[in-house]
């Protein structure tokens, strides 16, 4: 499915996509232009450039991610091994 210029993902509008279809210059509401791939906007992994403050929620969920991803390594260290 092509996604058209115009097309509005929260604070990104898509300028032009590349031939393949699977990447997007998209232009934020402050003005940069960036390349962003197609599925990082359909899925809402890319809101903004990072000119928009995280809402509360995707802090949350962003601090539990980091945290399990911690719980993860220290569960797998070994002593002896270097991190």
């Amino acid at each position: 499915m092509t996604i058209a210029a115009g097309t509005s993902f929260a604070a990104w509008t898509i300028v032009s996509t590349d031939p393949t279809g699977k990447r997007a210059a998209c232009r934020c509401v402050c003005g940069r232009v960036q390349v962003i791939a197609i599925e990082a906007l359909r899925s809402g992994a890319s809101s903004s450039c990072g000119c928009q403050p995280l809402a509360l929620d995707q802090l949350r969920e962003r601090r539990a991610e980091a945290m399990q991803r911690q719980r993860r390594r220290d569960r797998d260290w070994r002593p002896g091994e270097r991190s």
